[in-house]
């Protein structure tokens, strides 16, 4: 029965672990998604500006023209380091999908030992109760002295039909 204990024990303990990967897969998509999404909405706005900056031709002088250019420039970069972090979020989004189905599976395998564990517990729980002299039970003495003498016929006397003879 310490055997299967033992196995209920460690199988209620990684089924905890396996709980506590699956949420943390949960979390990693989770924020993968967020990151994507964020980077996308970075990316159409910077885009948006760099065509409405882009369109734009009311500079007076060389100067302003160049710095509208420039700051054309630097919105169209960020645009396309935005479009480089969405496609950088959707990959990592991918594998933590994966990541999660991984999860998944484990602690579902993980839940099914845990009732296997559990249901061979009940059944050695059981056994032991049925057969009192298997086992660590058997090999003492002292409780096999206990049990015997439980199971003993009850010794003559007047009571039960048996004269005791006098000495």
């Amino acid at each position: 029965m310490k055997r299967e204990a033992r196995r209920l024990s460690l199988a209620r303990r990684q089924t905890l672990l396996a709980e506590v990967s699956h949420r943390a897969a949960m979390l990693s998509l989770a924020n993968a998604l967020a990151e994507e999404a964020r980077s996308q909405t970075l990316a159409e706005r910077s885009r948006d500006l760099v065509r409405a900056y882009g369109g734009r031709s009311q500079a007076n002088d060389g100067e302003a023209l160049a710095q509208t250019g420039r700051f054309a420039a630097a919105l169209g970069s960020l645009a396309h380091d935005a479009e480089q972090a969405r496609a950088d979020a959707s990959q990592q989004a991918t594998w933590h999908v994966e990541a999660l189905g991984q999860a998944q599976t484990k602690a579902r395998r993980q839940s099914e030992r845990l009732e296997e564990a559990r249901a061979a517990y009940q059944d050695a729980k059981e056994r032991r109760l049925e057969e009192p002299h298997t086992g660590r039970a058997f090999a003492d003495p002292r409780r096999l002295a206990r049990d015997v003498q439980s199971n003993e016929p009850d010794p003559p006397s007047a009571e039960n039909g048996h004269a005791r003879t006098a000495q």
